[in-house]
């Protein structure tokens, strides 16, 4: 089955698809004259989606609503937050190991100084004093 869809499909629909030419109409279906393949419209699409301004959260104007302010295009904004997430990831792993070298090291150094007052206090009870 997979050998003949190998040899009769996959050759058609990439045909099919090499061939495809994509027209701009208007809203009654007349031809505006721009027409692309679907590899220059995917990545038209992809430019726009990339370059388009989003605010500090990621939302472009028509999920942020009336107070939208462009920060940046959405690419910069992918990056940011891709590395803030790999960098606070990378600081909260540091802050688990120090804390487990540094518990240690002051648990035992408060089990010592503990250990040294108590030997130095003299507990005397005395009788009618």
């Amino acid at each position: 089955m997979q050998a003949m869809a190998e040899k009769h499909l996959l050759p058609n629909v990439s045909e099919f698809v090499d061939k495809l030419v994509l027209k701009e109409t208007n809203e009654w279906g007349q031809d505006k004259g721009k027409t692309w393949t679907i590899v220059e419209y995917l990545a038209e699409k992809c430019d726009k989606y990339m370059t388009e301004q989003v605010d500090w959260h990621g939302k472009d104007k028509a999920k942020a609503g009336y107070n939208f302010v462009g920060k940046c295009a959405r690419l910069e904004w992918m990056v940011h937050e891709h590395l803030h997430y790999h960098i606070e990831l990378a600081v909260k792993g540091w802050l688990a190991d120090a804390n487990k070298v540094l518990g240690k090291s002051i648990q035992e150094t408060v089990k010592v100084k503990l250990a040294e007052v108590s030997a130095k206090l003299k507990v005397d009870v005395g009788v009618g004093r």
